[in-house]
């Protein structure tokens, strides 16, 4: 298996700590981490199967919390802080069942159904479609969103499963819009969003959705490399994960695309300056995270990605080593010391030091070929193998075993200038040493991979 991605992002982001590292914490590697809170000193875990967790020392030791919790298959925990007007803080939990709520840090949580159809809650956010009063938001597994203005205490159905009932009959984006699942949710203002499997939808008065899906494109290439113009990538696109840092919200869609909007104000709706689609990797993006004006997103692979333009530009974060590598993350979250990432594994954290800057390392022009070490090396069942090209150039990438016979080519076409991704994956291959050799205009190179079952 193959395929390819050109390398959109200016940055890479490097900590001058050389032994910085992610590092996999105190907690059970067979729970599945769906979602990561935070309040004050206090991190909230939950799972799919093993309920709530809680941690108050940076995440080395961890104590369930599911007394009273409905369904110990909790998708998210959201922290509706200091509701309007007067309310009180509360932690609030999706689960298999519908909402649970905690008023007291999840020593005990109360089932808060009233209103709500039984199905499962996926997510949840908090607007303030009218102004100086807070309203939740709840997503649920069945296509449909609900919302309280008395913080959880009763729901009302808005109307969301109607709204994808007429774009199914319209564009015929949802095969079935009962189980459409909305897997994430964000408020700007009066502007609340949800991601679903066929896109996103925008309500800006808590009860009427309007589809506000944007259209993907490629650039197109003729025959020797010439721009010929931009083509709509065709087939369905699924939102997985939205996010929002100051008046930004960004979105993730397909595999690996990231599009973001940024907002001139709450009346004015949306503007121009800052807005755009981006690239990023060949898998799905699950996560967002801000801290200190910069956004980070996980995706599938445990690949990690950084923007300090509120998502202009992207770049990867990479911390010297690359143990999150396979496991999807799919939250993210920051205290004052750590970054955590919630994954299928298990949670691990990265030390965030003050001090990691962004240099210069992917250009728009290339200086100069060349081919890096694949990753993870040795690898089982698929590794990647990144290269840059200054100039428009005939490309080939071809793996070989140690006697010589071709095993794969994974590249061989005309290709525009850029720093490119392959991935390599062969599950009928023996374990064993192989070589991958990179030729484009005169440049030669080969490395060595290990196939390691």
């Amino acid at each position: 298996m193959k395929n390819y991605i050109l390398i959109i992002p200016l940055l890479f982001f490097l900590c001058v700590q050389n032994y910085a590292q992610w590092k996999k914490i105190n907690f059970p590697s067979t729970c599945k981490v769906t979602s990561l809170a935070i309040k004050d000193t206090m991190i909230f875990a939950s799972t799919d199967g093993d309920g709530i967790f809680v941690s108050t020392d940076n995440g080395a030791n961890w104590k369930s919390i599911n007394e009273g919790l409905q369904s110990k298959v909790v998708q998210t925990i959201f922290i509706n802080e200091n509701p309007k007007p007067g309310g009180q803080t509360a932690i609030f939990a999706g689960t298999g069942t519908g909402a649970s709520v905690s008023k007291n840090n999840g020593l005990n949580w109360s089932t808060i159904n009233i209103g709500l159809s039984g199905d499962g809650v996926w997510s949840f956010t908090a607007g303030e479609v009218t102004p100086n009063y807070t309203t939740l938001f709840a997503g649920t597994w069945g296509g449909n969103v609900y919302k309280s203005t008395d913080n959880g205490t009763n729901w009302v159905e808005t109307d969301f499963s109607r709204t994808l009932a007429s774009i199914n009959t319209n564009e015929t984006k949802f095969p079935n819009p009962s189980l459409v699942t909305v897997f994430s949710m964000t408020a700007v203002g009066n502007h609340v969003f949800a991601a679903t499997i066929g896109g996103r939808l925008l309500s800006t008065n808590g009860g009427f959705w309007i589809d506000y899906s944007f259209n993907v494109y490629e650039p197109l290439y003729d025959r020797n490399g010439n721009f010929a113009g931009w083509g709509e990538l065709l087939g369905l696109k699924p939102v997985y994960a939205l996010g929002k840092i100051n008046s930004t919200v960004v979105v993730s869609a397909g595999f690996g695309y990231i599009g973001i909007k940024s907002w001139n104000s709450y009346s004015d709706g949306f503007g121009n300056p800052k807005s755009g689609i981006n690239m990023l990797s060949n898998n799905q993006v699950l996560s967002f995270a801000g801290h200190d004006g910069k956004i980070f997103a996980g995706d599938s692979y445990g690949q990690i990605f950084l923007s300090e333009d509120e998502g202009v530009n992207w770049g990867w974060f990479y911390p010297y080593d690359h143990s999150l590598y396979t496991n999807a993350v799919y939250s993210l979250e920051f205290n004052k010391s750590y970054i955590f990432a919630g994954t299928i594994n298990g949670i691990w954290r990265f030390r965030f030091p003050e001090n990691v800057t962004a240099v210069d390392q992917f250009n728009k022009t290339p200086t100069g070929f060349s081919l890096e070490q694949n990753y993870p090396n040795p690898f089982n069942p698929s590794t990647k193998i990144r290269f840059t090209i200054p100039h428009s150039s005939n490309v080939s990438l071809k793996v070989y075993n140690v006697l010589g016979k071709l095993v794969s080519t994974l590249v061989n076409k005309y290709m525009p200038a850029g720093t490119y991704e392959v991935e390599f994956s062969q599950t009928d291959l023996p374990s064993g040493i192989y070589f991958y050799s990179f030729a484009a205009d005169e440049y030669r190179s080969t490395k060595k991979l290990i196939l390691l079952k």
